[in-house]
């Protein structure tokens, strides 16, 4: 099953074939991912408690995918992390409320879960 991968055009959120996203969240998400690209306009402070959303397929290798790539970047505390499955049990939902120490930590979270060919969204 092909995902489609998220991206920017033009100011706007685009998949992977360049078709723009009508969702009035994911658009929101989007210009607000945008404005905290430039470190000078971040609304953040830091160090601060931050959620990250990874959505895939509920598989096994999905979970042990999204941890690992957690690991890399964030000493992991298991009590800070939640799961939440699709209503028809197809997709996982896994949040993790960081603590993040950097905007550049952040992003290289981001970067490294959109990458993971079996996230569909990050958030």
């Amino acid at each position: 099953m092909a995902m489609n991968r998220l991206g920017f055009n033009n100011g706007q959120l685009t998949t992977d074939n360049e078709q723009p996203l009508k969702s009035p969240t994911l658009h929101v998400s989007a210009r607000l991912a945008t404005m905290m690209k430039d470190e000078s306009q971040t609304l953040l402070e830091f160090p601060c408690d931050f959620p990250i959303k990874a959505m895939g397929p509920q598989i096994p290798e999905f979970r042990e995918r999204v941890i690992e790539i957690l690991q890399t970047h964030l000493e992991l505390d298991e009590a800070r992390l939640s799961e939440r499955p699709s209503s028809n049990g197809r997709y996982l939902a896994i949040t993790y409320v960081a603590r993040a120490e950097s905007q550049d930590q952040l992003d290289a979270i981001y970067r490294e879960l959109t990458a993971c060919e079996l996230v569909a969204m990050a958030l």
